[in-house]
């Protein structure tokens, strides 16, 4: 991710954050098949 590449934020900070991104997502695709099926 192009977030993590910034030199303020931790490794650690970087790993919740593209986690979140995933779950985020995740939850995005479900909605949409909710909506379209």
């Amino acid at each position: 991710m192009s977030l993590c590449n910034h030199p303020y934020n931790s490794m650690m900070k970087c790993y919740i954050l593209s986690a979140e991104m995933k779950e985020i997502s995740k939850i995005y695709k479900y909605f949409l098949l909710l909506i379209y099926y």
